[in-house]
């Protein structure tokens, strides 16, 4: 099956018993955001699954720390990267909140892959969802790196890659 929207999904979903019964087992759905408008997706996606699951939904972002001595410079900028974030999260809460669903949102500092499986393993997350980058034609090595498909390996649990 290659790409598909958001509408398009959920007529799959819908259209497949065997689908449709695993949207039903989602109890708690992750979706990782930077805030790039390339995360949409993701969050139609978690909408769309969410608003026919019994599903609650977690919001997480994840700042990389910079690596330098202690510096109350870097643990101010750090500061407020934390307080953008936050506001970021917020707007995007309204949005499920807005329809009913239940939502969170979390924002870390860590390795954003590493903080992204030991929340989804601490937290009994059944479906991480996220964006992820189009693998090129004869470079399928370099998608080895993207976050999205570090994720995909390391989880213990479903996750779902949006292109």
């Amino acid at each position: 099956m290659g790409p598909m929207a958001v509408d398009d999904f959920r007529d799959y979903c819908s259209k497949t018993e065997k689908t449709s019964e695993m949207l039903d087992q989602l109890q708690h759905l992750l979706v990782p955001l930077n805030f790039a408008d390339s995360n949409e997706i993701a969050i139609e996606a978690a909408i769309e699954i969410a608003s026919t699951a019994p599903a609650r939904v977690t919001l997480l972002h994840v700042i990389e720390p910079i690596d330098v001595a202690e510096d109350s410079e870097v643990q101010d900028f750090t500061e407020q990267l934390r307080s953008q974030a936050d506001e970021q999260l917020l707007a995007r809460e309204k949005r499920f909140s807005d329809l009913d669903i239940t939502v969170t949102s979390e924002n870390l500092i860590g390795s954003r892959a590493t903080e992204i499986i030991r929340f989804a393993n601490s937290n009994e997350v059944d479906m991480i969802i996220l964006n992820s980058h189009r693998i090129q034609n004869g470079q399928p090595e370099n998608a080895l790196g993207k976050l999205s498909y570090q994720v995909a390996a390391l989880a213990s649990c479903a996750v779902l890659l949006l292109k």
